[in-house]
């Protein structure tokens, strides 16, 4: 693409087209997941042929699950403590996090 032509381009369009590339670099990783599942296949036992998956033996960064993103049941508490707080009227920073 010549530099003119990227001028031309709206936001959505150059947003379009980094996501485009972004998708193009996952495809190109699970490719390569595949292809070093496949060549080890021969070389492991049955039984781990049996439960052993692309995605267990090599995780991508945006495939794992984060732990952070679960909600505690800690944070629950938290949160209707700080909602009986803003019910109540008597509503304080320090309330928050313990802090004035």
């Amino acid at each position: 693409m010549s530099q003119d032509d990227l001028f031309v381009l709206s936001v959505d369009d150059l947003l379009d087209m980094i996501e485009g590339h972004e998708n193009d670099i996952k495809n190109d990783w699970i490719r390569t997941r595949l292809g070093g599942y496949l060549s080890i296949l021969p070389h492991i036992s049955s039984k781990e042929q049996k439960t052993l998956t692309p995605e267990k033996l090599w995780p991508l960064p945006w495939e794992e699950t984060s732990k952070e993103s679960e909600i505690t049941k800690d944070d629950i508490d938290h949160a209707r403590k700080l909602a009986e707080i803003v019910k109540s009227g008597k509503f304080k920073a320090k309330d928050i996090n313990g802090k004035s």
